[in-house]
């Protein structure tokens, strides 16, 4: 059973919303006499079943009972250092927010092996005030590699401290990075394209001003055809820098270019590409584009697989017209 349990952590590490492996840690729970299996199944039941309002209620109630119950026996023994805050998910902490402080990097070994946190995945130090001194004795943190998830906005990172994360052997295996509101420019763009990312499937460079010559580099990288999620809102990504991730990003569900000015032959090229057809979330708001035909195509509708498209803060003539026909098949239209 331990070789099971071990891969079950793994996997809920590195997606806390995979309810088959919850169910079936959630029977092991129940063997035990914890309470959480029984959390886990009531939790099951309200996120992915249409229940009666008074049954919910009921849930409801009950897993606020289990929680008030039990939760100060399972922290007993979590060390947390000063102004931390655990992310919660079935009665185990699955993320952390902490500042990168030497209680941190004290206690953060420990972590894991705390039977609470034993699916903790994602760490996030974002506006931490993460100085250069903070940023070398994280990255040299061997407790790192059991991250999923990495989370570090807001930090002054700049292309120089880029660099020095995709060459960190701690991050090798991150499913997400999330380094939004930083100045990493083209040459950060660069070196984190050269990334061992072999297990990335989001990243998050939002606001970041990597324009074109970064959006080719990451064009360019190993990890970009794998990617799930990318998010690039305000990075100065024209028609090029749109063209060049179109013709990469093949398994991509969610885009994110919000304020970034592709213009109209930026969308036409992600709309020929192979890769439109995989995406299910698409922000094109104020994206300078000055007309939609190509979302508006007779043959071969390029919008039956969205779940959400966001043409808002565009002149194109057409606007609503697109609106109109995502509304047709379901497709929500802001994001």
């Amino acid at each position: 059973m331990t070789a099971v349990l071990d891969a079950l952590e793994a996997k809920l590490r590195a997606d806390p919303n995979d309810w088959p492996s919850w169910l079936v840690f959630a029977d092991w729970l129940l063997d035990q006499g914890d309470a959480r299996g029984e959390l886990i199944t009531l939790e099951y039941e309200l996120d992915t079943k249409l229940l009666p309002t008074r049954k919910r209620h009921e849930y409801v109630k009950r897993i606020a009972a289990i929680d008030r119950e039990h939760r100060s026996a399972w922290l007993d023994g979590l060390a947390l250092p000063p102004g931390a805050a655990p992310v919660w998910r079935n009665g185990f902490v699955v993320g952390m927010w902490s500042p990168v402080t030497f209680q941190l990097l004290d206690t953060i070994g420990t972590w894991h092996a705390h039977r609470t946190a034993r699916f903790l995945g994602a760490l996030d130090v974002t506006e931490s005030g993460l100085q250069d001194a903070d940023l070398t004795a994280l990255l040299a943190c061997d407790a790192l590699s059991r991250f999923s998830s990495l989370r570090l906005r807001d930090n002054q990172i700049g292309d120089a401290e880029a660099a020095r994360i995709a060459d960190a052997s701690t991050l090798d295996g991150l499913c997400t990075l999330d380094l939004s509101d930083n100045p990493i420019g083209p040459d950060g763009a660069r070196a984190l394209a050269s990334g061992p990312w072999h297990s990335l499937r989001e990243l998050e460079l939002d606001r970041c001003p990597i324009g074109d010559e970064g959006a080719v580099s990451l064009a360019g990288s190993a990890f970009l055809p794998s990617l799930r999620r990318l998010h690039l809102r305000s990075a100065g990504i024209g028609s090029a820098g749109a063209e060049a991730l179109a013709a990469s990003a093949t398994e991509l569900e969610r885009l994110r270019l919000a304020h970034d000015p592709i213009g109209t032959a930026g969308l036409d090229a992600w709309v020929r590409s192979r890769s439109w057809a995989s995406l299910r979330w698409v922000d094109l708001h104020d994206t300078s584009i000055s007309s939609f035909r190509a979302l508006l195509a007779p043959h071969d509708p390029p919008l039956q697989h969205l779940q959400l498209l966001d043409v808002s803060g565009n002149a194109a003539s057409d606007t609503e017209a697109v609106i109109e026909a995502c509304r047709t098949i379901g497709c929500k239209t802001s994001a």
